[in-house]
């Protein structure tokens, strides 16, 4: 295993995720202000790209066309390469997904795609819709009872599995 891959897993996240009695088979999670830290429909300008730079914790730096830095929160690559690499079982039917309320889901995809996560995720649900009509989409992949889901606002970051 190379240097950099060593540096996405996070073992406490392992230890804790083998601990769970009963998991979830998808976790969902918002964008803005809880992958990133920012609204992308507000703060975002296209196009997005990668520099040849990297941030203070070691991820390729993204930015916007008005060089405002567009990557995610300090741990969130390695929460996300640890939870789909380490974790989650696809042959279990578990899985990541995205539930976003952005005006601007084009630019939403360009800046996830530019901070190459769409490899971690399963489910792109990002419309100003509901995020009711997000969860009936994702419900596909198995029953609501199943989801945890991560969201800024603390009503929505509770739990929403039946353990």
């Amino acid at each position: 295993m190379s240097q950099q891959n060593e540096e996405l897993i996070d073992k406490n996240l392992i230890q804790l995720w083998k601990s769970m009695k009963k998991r979830p088979k998808i976790i969902v999670f918002d964008l803005d202000y809880t992958l990133w830290p920012y609204y992308v429909d507000c703060h975002a300008t296209p196009p997005i790209k990668k520099t040849g730079q990297t941030t203070t914790f070691g991820a390729i730096k993204v930015i916007d066309s008005t060089g405002l830095q567009m990557n995610g929160f300090k741990d969130v690559n390695k929460i996300l390469h640890t939870l789909r690499y380490h974790c989650l079982d696809e042959s279990k039917n578990e899985y990541l997904a995205i539930a976003s309320r952005s005006t601007t889901p084009d630019l939403a995809m360009e800046t996830i795609k530019a901070l190459d996560w769409t490899k971690y995720f399963s489910s792109f649900q990002i419309y100003p819709k509901p995020k009711t009509n997000h969860m009936k989409k994702t419900e596909i992949f198995c029953p609501i009872q199943s989801f945890n889901g991560f969201h800024r606002q603390i009503w929505s970051s509770a739990p929403t599995s039946n353990g």
